[in-house]
């Protein structure tokens, strides 16, 4: 049985969470616009967007954000 964090602390890692999320999603969309004949990595931006979406799934929904 896991115990609950206080609301405050619940609220800065969802916050947290997204921000991450969001950056990682915006970088890697950003690294697949230089993408051209020279630059054909493909990696990076694939491991960066799915990390961002993995994350911004991932997170547990709040009571206060699902409704009770």
């Amino acid at each position: 049985m896991t115990k609950k964090l206080p609301a405050k602390f619940r609220e800065y890692s969802i916050d947290d969470e997204i921000t991450v999320s969001v950056k990682l999603i915006q970088k890697g969309l950003f690294e697949l616009k230089n993408i051209d004949k020279w630059n054909t990595f493909l990696h990076l931006p694939m491991l960066l967007l799915s990390n961002g979406f993995e994350r911004l799934m991932n997170f547990p929904p709040d009571e206060n954000y699902v409704g009770e």
